[in-house]
């Protein structure tokens, strides 16, 4: 339980997103899950962002809810070359 605590600190961003700070900046960053194009009733294609720097794109299927949709999301963003670089980053040590 403390673990949990001490991670939803704003001071230990940089162990809970395990990214260099050079990557993340350590205050105000905006994560959102935008819509790009596409049928807003169907299958359309959205963006992940990390403030104006985009992360990914996934396809997503609109009736299958917003669950759904975050989790594509971060399947997505692990996928992504943004998060190999990060990776590869903080393996090299930040």
């Amino acid at each position: 339980m403390e673990q949990k605590q001490q991670h939803n600190r704003q001071d230990s961003q940089k162990d809970l997103l395990g990214s260099p700070s050079s990557v993340l900046p350590k205050t105000d960053t905006r994560i959102s899950i935008e819509f790009e194009k596409g049928e807003l009733g169907g299958v359309c294609t959205m963006k992940v962002m990390l403030d104006d720097l985009l992360i990914c794109k996934f396809d997503h299927h609109n009736p299958d809810g917003l669950a759904a949709c975050v989790r594509r999301a971060a399947d997505a963003v692990e996928l992504s070359e943004w998060a190999e670089k990060v990776l590869r980053d903080d393996a090299k040590g930040g």
